[in-house]
Parts: C-alpha cells; sequence; structure tokens
C-alpha cells in the first residue's frame, strides 16, 4: 500500500507518548496501579507509532491490552511482566534516549511543531 500520507506522525506517536510511557516506569516497578490508571490512554495511542508495521503494531498491540487488562484487575506482576516486554520489544529506552533536545532560536521538531511548543525568537520584521 501506498504511504503518501505519511508525514512524520509515527515518529511523532513514538516521541510523545513513548516519553509518557517511559516515565512511568517507576510507578510500574512499585505496582502503583493508581498512578497508572489514569495514564492508560498513553498505550492505546502509543501503538499509533507502528501504523505502517502491521507485524509490530499487532504485537504493541497485543501487549497494551495485557497492560490495561493487568491494571483494570489490579495485577501488579502481570503490570510489570508486559511492561517489560514492551519496552524490549520498541526499545524504547535506546530509540529515545538518542533524541538530543532541541536548543536555540527557530528550532522546530516534530514533537514541536505538532505541539505548539516551538521555540521562535523575537522577529525584527514581523
Amino acid at each position: 500500500p501506498a504511504l503518501a500520507d505519511w508525514q512524520g506522525e509515527p515518529q511523532r506517536q513514538l516521541k510523545k507518548f513513548g516519553s509518557q510511557i517511559l516515565s512511568l516506569e517507576s510507578a510500574v516497578s512499585k505496582g502503583d496501579l493508581a498512578a497508572i490508571k489514569p495514564k492508560l490512554q498513553k498505550f492505546e495511542l502509543f501503538s499509533g507509532a507502528y501504523r505502517n508495521d502491521k507485524q509490530k503494531r499487532a504485537a504493541v498491540e497485543d501487549i497494551k491490552d495485557k497492560i490495561i487488562e493487568a491494571v483494570e484487575d489490579g495485577k501488579a506482576d502481570t503490570l510489570k511482566t508486559e511492561y517489560a516486554k514492551l519496552l524490549q520489544l520498541t526499545g524504547l529506552k535506546e530509540r529515545l534516549k538518542r533524541v538530543p533536545v532541541p536548543k536555540g532560536a527557530r528550532v522546530v521538531d516534530l514533537g514541536s511543531s505538532g505541539s505548539g511548543t516551538a521555540k521562535f525568537a523575537t522577529d525584527e520584521f514581523a
């Protein structure tokens, strides 16, 4: 199938939702289901990062479903196991640690352009 409509959305989703999923690591290791429950939507949205890879998306969605089910059923051990599988399958830690933080004037990256957080210097001609 043609990917003519592709404009970097998978990378944007990977960076945005992947970093939010990584930020839950301490809550997962503590088994803090109450802290994770309001963030389950991040897991739902994250699978879109693999929209162009059907096999990997199916695997990510399978793990995501198990994570959501574990949180809803109060199974912290299952959550820890499936979260570790998700990190291992996607390589999130390795992929996102290499992303440099944009600095300076007029710097726009995939994360900032869609979120409205781009940094612009004062333009004397504006």
